[in-house]
């Protein structure tokens, strides 16, 4: 066994032993200090990567005039066990760990090990670069997503639009967007795409570029829905990937609305001036590498002057209570719809995401979105 003797402020390691030996061959780097900071024993390692500091102060290796902030030796002497942190020297990064030895009330001494983790610290720096470029890209993209969703506020004098959304990450794949397409009808659509992040975020993108370059036939409903189809499968996005989409087109001239739905589970739902709500049954199959060609349900709904329609995504009804073991669901939003279906559009997108937040109790687990139009 390696003794350590105290001899003033020195520590005499015994030549001879295995400990010894094994200690002064180590590929690690090893030193002890004394109390005052003095270099007693270096090994042959770190006598060769530094030089020899034996019998001068420990900071005078890394080229210092004093003591180190938050120097190792001092704190695990203090602290009573091992201190660790890192230290740049030269184009070299260490890692620094010292334990803490006590021979006798009046001598105590520090061991420090020191490991070249120069490459894994330049990896670390690359990963945070990257990292932070990533946030920064993802942050700019945040900001696309965000400008190209119409605004809420007087459209053409003939519709009143409000709308609400919480991405449950930095980015959504929810979608909605209200379009002219003549000097008659206006398109409104929401979309719903599985999943969300980076991968659902760039496809709302596709899809807000694919129906803005339509707008000419976009009162087709089945040629639009072949167009959405064919470029979709064009993607070659594998079967796990799809996403929901219903389509309004609004007649000022004859005050109706006429629905497509392309698997959205949430039915757009009339609220009546005079009072009371309809949900507007409307049916199809999502939008997927299954689907070749659109077959869908399609929908006529007369409506007034005051009536909206409320358009909105399942992040809404699926905000999920971990204590009651239950969703939100249609059979709490639809009493909420008729009990704010007098306020103004704003308000009422408003309460909606938040009544649907609160009942979660936490932050949602799928993208929420919520739209109202209100016919002028």
């Amino acid at each position: 066994m390696m003794e350590l003797q105290a001899t003033k402020e020195v520590i005499i390691i015994k030549e001879d032993t295995l400990l010894e030996e094994a200690i002064e061959n180590m590929e690690h780097m090893v030193r002890v200090m004394d109390s005052e900071d003095n270099v007693v024993y270096m090994n042959k390692k770190m006598r060769s990567e530094f030089g020899d500091f034996r019998q001068k102060k420990c900071y005078e290796l890394l080229g210092k005039d004093g003591c180190c902030l938050e120097c190792v030796s001092v704190m695990c002497r203090k602290s009573g066990h091992a201190e660790s942190k890192g230290v740049l020297y030269g184009d070299k990064y260490y890692k620094i760990i010292a334990s803490p030895v006590m021979l006798n009330k009046s001598a105590s001494y520090a061991i420090e090990l020191f490991q070249d983790i120069t490459l894994e610290h330049r990896q670390e720096e690359e990963i945070r670069t990257q990292y932070q470029k990533m946030k920064e890209d993802i942050e700019f993209a945040k900001q696309i997503q965000s400008r190209s969703l119409p605004r809420s506020g007087i459209y053409w004098d003939a519709v009143a639009f409000d709308s609400a959304y919480l991405p449950s990450e930095d980015l959504g794949g929810d979608l909605f967007d209200l379009i002219k397409l003549s000097e008659d009808k206006i398109l409104i659509y929401i979309a719903d795409v599985s999943g969300h992040g980076v991968r659902s975020s760039l496809l709302t993108m596709f899809l807000r570029q694919t129906i803005r370059g339509m707008r000419a036939n976009a009162t087709n409903f089945d040629d639009m829905l072949n167009e959405i189809i064919k470029n979709y499968n064009e993607l070659n996005l594998g079967d796990e990937q799809y996403f929901s989409l219903l389509l309004g087109v609004y007649s000022m001239e004859r005050k109706e609305w006429r629905f497509v739905n392309a698997g959205h589970h949430c039915l757009p739902v009339l609220i009546k001036k005079e009072g009371g709500i309809e949900e507007i049954k409307v049916s199809g199959m999502p939008i997927c590498s299954l689907l070749k060609e659109a077959k869908h349900e399609q929908r006529t709904v007369k409506v007034s002057k005051g009536d909206k329609i409320l358009f909105y995504t399942d992040g809404i009804t699926e905000a999920f209570n971990a204590d009651q073991k239950s969703y939100f669901g249609e059979d709490r939003l639809m009493p909420f719809i008729e009990e704010y279906a007098n306020e103004k559009g704003s308000v009422f997108v408003t309460e909606i995401i938040k009544n649907a937040k609160d009942f979660a109790g936490t932050v949602l687990v799928d993208d929420a979105a919520v739209a109202v139009v209100e016919i002028l």
